[in-house]
């Protein structure tokens, strides 16, 4: 299998971050969801259980910031307690999943 973060001059791109951060996730002991047809739209891309604790990440390409109808459906779930990170790298999954 390629590693996608091995690529001389290449950028991870949004699949590979979310593939592998997923990844790592459940290797830390996370239940990770992957949301496709979801009847409201917008909605992060995971949800993750792990002790208790719940949330959403959305995986973006680096430097892509979240679309504006993401943005608030993010404001949305953060009213109602939810926690919502927007990544865009590897290492920034990494920290939050550790």
């Amino acid at each position: 299998m390629r590693d996608p973060f091995d690529r001389v001059g290449a950028v991870a791109d949004e699949s590979d971050i979310e593939t592998e951060g997923s990844k790592y996730a459940v290797r830390r002991g996370w239940f990770v969801v992957k949301l496709m047809a979801c009847s409201i739209d917008s909605m992060p891309d995971r949800l993750h259980h792990r002790k208790g604790v719940t949330m959403y990440i959305e995986y973006k390409k680096p430097g892509e910031p979240a679309r504006a109808k993401q943005i608030l459906r993010h404001k949305q779930l953060r009213a109602h307690g939810i926690t919502v990170h927007v990544v865009d790298s590897l290492e920034q999954a990494h920290d939050i999943l550790r």
